[in-house]
């Protein structure tokens, strides 16, 4: 099974695989037109050539054609579960894309939807269940003890004790 991140954003599709994120270049553009998106999804046929994938589509916008882009999607062998870890898609965000977005972003999942910093907001699904694994949440290191040396008392001889009038 292969993976693919797709973005749909102002009217244009962009494909990365998954493995190392790298943006497909359909005949040598960085994108697809969302207006075709039949001629899309025969370029992405030829192109990968698998069994069964994985999508996670990012979007903003219009969600009326993520949605006629989903459904021509469905004629491929997909993943009954598609599962995806957040870290994957702050990488994504952050170094991946086509312009790479900086801000911090929480996940809504109650909506499915990324809210950036900035309140820039992404949908996020998939061709069927999509499960985000959030990212662990790191603890902070132990504190290690530090030891001080305090050289022990040493008692006081008789020849030391000076005694004045």
């Amino acid at each position: 099974m292969r993976r693919y991140i797709i973005e749909v954003e102002d009217g244009k599709i962009f494909s990365y695989a998954a493995a190392g994120l790298r943006l497909m270049r359909p005949h040598g553009d960085k994108f697809y037109s969302a207006g075709k998106f039949s001629a899309y999804w025969e370029w992405f046929t030829e192109e990968t050539a698998v069994d069964e994938l994985d999508i996670c589509f990012i979007y903003s916008g219009e969600p009326t054609t993520i949605e006629q882009i989903k459904d021509a999607a469905q004629k491929f062998p997909h993943a009954e579960n598609s599962t995806w870890q957040m870290a994957e898609l702050r990488k994504f965000f952050t170094k991946y894309r086509d312009e790479p977005l900086k801000e911090n972003f929480r996940w809504d999942k109650n909506l499915r939807q990324i809210i950036f910093d900035d309140e820039k907001i992404f949908k996020v699904d998939g061709l069927s269940d999509l499960i985000l694994i959030p990212e662990k949440i790191s603890e902070p290191p132990k504190k290690s003890k530090i030891r001080v040396y305090t050289p022990p008392e040493r008692p006081i001889r008789n020849e030391e004790l000076v005694i004045s009038n």
